[in-house]
């Protein structure tokens, strides 16, 4: 994970350098994204707010982002003891991802084309519930850990709206990492 963030932090310097003009602000980006994550992470919600840079080569993006992904049912089991009892197993996951994303159009028109890449905090809870003849246990268990997230946003642009799709890699410092399709709808202000 450490090596994933030096990179991407000399990335991001070789591009500043690259500007061949003044940066400012040319706009403010507000979306939302909803969509399905594989494994165990079922559908996920959120929101980001971009700033766009022109640099001279390409628009640079900076921002920030959070998404939730549902409560979802991931594991059911029964098991029948030596001494005959009923073991019954019930658990569900969620994960909420908070922290901040840079990017660069690589294409604006006809379609945008745009390679993001998110670095955050991660909280994963876990909660099972384990029931033995007529005794319930509940456990409950939240991992907080970084998260880095690369990804590749593909969208329509329609006058100030734009709508599209994301293809993400939730790559988790401990815990289970995914691969994520988001819907995007965004609207884009001038500044």
């Amino acid at each position: 994970m450490r090596n994933l963030r030096c990179i991407t932090s000399i990335i991001f310097i070789m591009v500043m350098f690259l500007v061949t003009e003044k940066i400012y602000p040319q706009g403010v980006e507000f979306s939302f994204h909803g969509g399905k994550a594989s494994r165990i992470h079922a559908n996920g919600i959120g929101g980001s707010v971009t700033i766009n840079l022109p640099t001279g080569i390409k628009t640079i993006h900076a921002g920030a982002r959070i998404t939730y992904h549902l409560p979802s049912r991931n594991l059911s089991m029964s098991e029948i003891n030596i001494d005959g009892s009923m073991v019954t197993v019930d658990g569900e996951n969620s994960l909420f991802l908070y922290g901040v994303e840079g990017g660069i159009t690589v294409l604006s028109s006809p379609l945008m084309i745009r390679a993001v890449m998110g670095l955050g905090r991660a909280q994963h809870f876990e909660e099972f519930m384990v029931s033995e003849n007529d005794t319930m246990t509940k456990t409950t268990r939240k991992l907080n850990t970084h998260y880095i997230q690369p990804g590749v946003v593909v969208g329509m642009p329609l006058g100030i709206a734009i709508i599209g799709v994301e293809a993400r890699y939730t790559r988790l410092e401990k815990g289970y990492s995914m691969p994520a399709i988001y819907g995007l709808v965004g609207f884009k202000f001038g500044l």
